[in-house]
């Protein structure tokens, strides 16, 4: 029988996709990665709360334009606040989504603006979720 995924990641983004199944697997945490809201809604309803320990979304995956992208984390975030109050989200999105997504909820939730540097996202996971019984590995200790 296979670990149940533990982290949730939403993107459209192959280069994301493929640095967190790298970061992950050095982890040792398993992720499961989505495309599409409903996506997303979807399996953390069959996750939540049985193994889901963090989800990271990448506000381009939420529509076609900044403000498009904005209003649907904003209402993301909203409902999950109230549907999963201690569920760790870190989004990833532009300095104009920052702020507006902090203002409904700093509890738990992370915000990195892209491009972003490899020790920042590092930094953020380990914040957000730290590992467990993690091995050493030089990407992680300076």
């Amino acid at each position: 029988m296979s670990t149940p995924p533990q982290m949730l990641i939403l993107t459209k983004d192959d280069g994301l996709r493929n640095l967190f199944e790298q970061l992950f697997m050095i982890r040792g945490d398993t992720i499961g990665i989505v495309s599409n809201l409903q996506g997303a809604k979807t399996t953390l309803e069959q996750w939540v709360p049985v193994t889901c320990r963090l989800v990271i979304i990448d506000t381009a995956a939420l529509g076609t334009s900044e403000v498009e992208q904005q209003h649907g984390a904003c209402r993301l975030l909203e409902a999950w606040t109230t549907q999963y109050p201690m569920l760790p989200v870190l989004f990833l999105g532009t300095i104009l989504q920052k702020y507006p997504i902090l203002a409904i909820r700093t509890h738990l939730v992370q915000f990195i603006v892209k491009p972003c540097r490899l020790d920042d996202l590092v930094e953020a996971l380990d914040n957000l979720c730290p590992r467990r019984d993690f091995p050493y590995s030089p990407l992680y200790h300076k």
